[in-house]
């Protein structure tokens, strides 16, 4: 390792643990996120990080919020490259959150975190019976003693996320709403609640703010909301990226806003967004007020946009200014188009 490596290295570590024994609780998290990074890229090695995971971890099975939270933005750039299921397995990753989730005490806000941060990287792990067998995804609550219905149960649920991945990039690159309402109907309700969470990830991380847009006109639909009543869809698919809304905000600074319009067009009530947003797995409230304030003023922005004006087309029927303004159109199809030229951004798209 050349030397700058190495002093990064050391100086990098030095600063992590003393945030993390200091209680500067900004410092820990930026600087596990940090660590994380640096050892994605052969900086930090395993054997680097032994006692500073000794610690996170016991302190996370000790019910420790602010180290649970430290423990997910550390892995959260290792998850995401191509070698991550290698240095999962050389830090020991699986066997420690194993023990974690076993723990009876921890709070919801900590299986909240661990079970919404996994379902979300597959590709981390070496293989779906792996990431079943550790974190029980694809099972229900009753243990069925038979490893055969196990096996039948997560290659299901493996086949509906696969549906799920496919119906959102054609859905994005057709931008056709009457398809991806037919993909809704299509799954049984016990499952649309992970095509609305393919749904809100993929446009919360989109470098194309219009991806939000689109997937906010299928939340509004009237059909698209009935089908998501029944089994709470729209609530168990914004959890678990509500949970790591903070976590997705250093890399996404829109997010809070994108989220806020997602959930407005779903039409939740104020009390489920407010108990949605009571999870994001900060221990302070800045974070869950944050997401409070945009939801309200998307709200307060939509129903100044119905007080407003409304336009007539030339055969003198209604248009709406939403329409006007944003210039989405609906064709014969249900295609869904928006044109750039006089149109806000869709940070925007309730606020003009």
């Amino acid at each position: 390792m050349h030397s700058i490596e190495g002093s990064l290295q050391v100086h990098a570590l030095r600063k992590f643990e003393d945030a993390m024994m200091q209680g500067r609780i900004p410092d820990f998290f930026a600087l596990a996120r940090f660590v994380g990074e640096l050892t994605v890229n052969g900086i930090v090695f395993a054997t680097d990080l032994e006692g500073v995971l000794d610690l996170l971890f016991s302190r996370t099975e000790g019910n420790d919020d602010d180290h649970a939270v430290a423990l997910c933005r550390f892995l959260s750039p290792i998850v995401v490259a191509p070698e991550a299921s290698q240095c999962l397995e050389a830090l020991s990753i699986v066997g420690r959150i194993e023990n974690v989730l076993e723990e009876d005490a921890i709070s919801q806000k900590i299986q909240h975190a661990g079970a919404g941060f996994v379902s979300q990287t597959p590709h981390a792990f070496a293989s779906v019976e792996q990431r079943t067998e550790v974190y029980g995804f694809g099972q229900e609550a009753n243990d069925y003693g038979d490893f055969n219905e196990e096996r039948k149960e997560s290659d299901a649920r493996e086949t509906v996320l696969h549906y799920c991945r496919e119906q959102t990039s054609h859905f994005l690159l057709s931008r056709n709403v009457t398809q991806a309402e037919d993909s809704f109907q299509k799954l049984p309700s016990r499952d649309r609640h992970h095509l609305v969470a393919r749904l809100v990830s993929v446009a919360l991380s989109s470098d194309d703010c219009s991806d939000t847009t689109l997937v906010v006109s299928l939340f509004s639909l009237q059909s698209v909301r009935s089908l998501c009543q029944s089994r709470n869809s729209f609530v168990k698919g914004f959890e678990a990226e509500i949970v790591m809304l903070e976590d997705t905000a250093l890399d996404v600074p829109l997010a809070y806003r994108r989220m806020a319009t997602m959930l407005h067009a779903s039409g939740l009530t104020q009390n489920v967004v407010e108990d949605l947003a009571s999870r994001i797995t900060i221990k302070e409230n800045s974070a869950r007020d944050r997401l409070l304030e945009e939801y309200l003023s998307v709200g307060r922005d939509a129903g100044d946009t119905a007080k407003s004006e409304t336009a007539y087309d030339d055969n003198d029927g209604l248009v709406s200014e939403f329409e006007e303004n944003v210039d989405i159109v609906g064709d014969a199809d249900g295609q869904v188009s928006g044109s750039d030229e006089g149109a806000p951004s869709v940070e925007c798209a309730f606020a003009y």
